[in-house]
């Protein structure tokens, strides 16, 4: 059964993921200065933070203990691996479709776990200056909200690597 999500960004330092109306994760930055982000979930805190200053890499942590990592590869972009129960690492992907036609500013990012396997999907449209996003996901296990939020920051990645590359001069 598919349920659709609202995702609501309320500023560069907040969002909330909704379900019929009801807030199901809650996530801020803490400093407006800082790369770390939180959300809290079933009863658990979670942080994403960056390994280091000059790193394009970020730690997963809930309640305090590593959950998993962003990596990045320069071919293929950020994905990121999480740690189960039993220390066995599942790494997940994501893949970015503009599904109107190159001249809509409309997004479909897919999220892949390590089979190839669609998990979730999250739609970014642009309309009148404004930005909405909804998630679909297949099943609702309570891990695939926390994927959601992780999802999220690839998302968020994918765009800082758009905006930066859009910047640069080719000679």
């Amino acid at each position: 059964q598919r349920m659709d999500i609202d995702i609501i960004v309320k500023s560069t330092k907040e969002f909330e993921i909704c379900k019929n109306d009801e807030v199901v994760i809650k996530g801020f930055k803490p400093k407006w200065y800082s790369s770390a982000s939180h959300f809290f979930f079933n009863n658990q805190t979670y942080e994403i933070k960056k390994k280091g200053f000059f790193s394009s890499e970020y730690n997963i942590f809930k309640s305090g203990k590593l959950r998993g990592e962003f990596v990045h590869n320069w071919k293929t972009g950020y994905s990121f691996k999480l740690l189960d129960a039993n220390k066995s690492t599942h790494s997940y992907s994501m893949k970015v479709e503009k599904p109107n036609g190159w001249l809509k500013n409309d997004l479909l990012c897919t999220l892949y776990d390590d089979n190839n396997n669609a998990v979730l999907s999250l739609r970014y449209v642009w309309k009148k200056w404004k930005a909405s996003m909804q998630a679909e996901i297949v099943d609702s296990v309570y891990q695939n909200y926390e994927l959601l939020v992780y999802t999220l920051m690839l998302f968020k990645l994918y765009q800082q690597a758009q905006s930066a590359g859009a910047g640069m001069i080719s000679y």
